[in-house]
C-alpha cells in the first residue's frame, strides 16, 4: 500500500489576503520567501506560534493573533500571520473591525 502524502493528513486552508508574506521564521521582520494570491490552497503544518503578534491595520482595525505554520502545494513552507489564512474561502477587510467577508 502507498504511503498517504503529508497533504491527505494536513488540514487545508485557504489565504485570506493578497500578496501575503510567507516568512522563514514567525515574525514581521523575517525574510519573505514568497507572496502568496487571494484563495491559494495551503496546508497547515500543525504549529502555532505561543505568542500572538498585534498589528494595527488602520481604520481602528487591530487583530491580535499568532503565526501559523503552512506549506504550499508547490512544498514551501513557512509561517504567514494568522489572519492571512482560513478554513474557508473569504477575504480580509482592511476597512472594518468586522474583517472577513465569506466570499461565495
Amino acid at each position: 500500500m502507498a504511503a498517504a502524502s503529508s497533504d491527505e493528513k494536513s488540514t487545508p486552508l485557504y489565504v485570506t489576503i493578497e500578496g501575503l508574506n510567507l516568512r522563514i521564521e514567525p515574525n514581521v521582520s523575517a525574510e519573505v520567501i514568497a507572496k502568496l494570491p487571494l484563495f491559494e490552497k495551503v496546508y497547515f503544518l500543525n504549529e502555532t506560534t505561543d505568542f500572538k503578534k498585534e498589528i494595527d491595520w488602520g481604520n481602528g482595525l487591530v487583530t491580535n493573533e499568532p503565526w501559523i505554520k503552512i506549506r504550499t502545494e508547490n512544498g514551501r513552507s513557512g509561517w504567514v500571520y494568522g489572519v492571512g489564512v482560513h478554513f474557508y474561502k473569504r477575504t480580509f477587510d482592511f476597512t472594518a473591525a468586522d474583517s472577513t467577508k465569506v466570499t461565495k
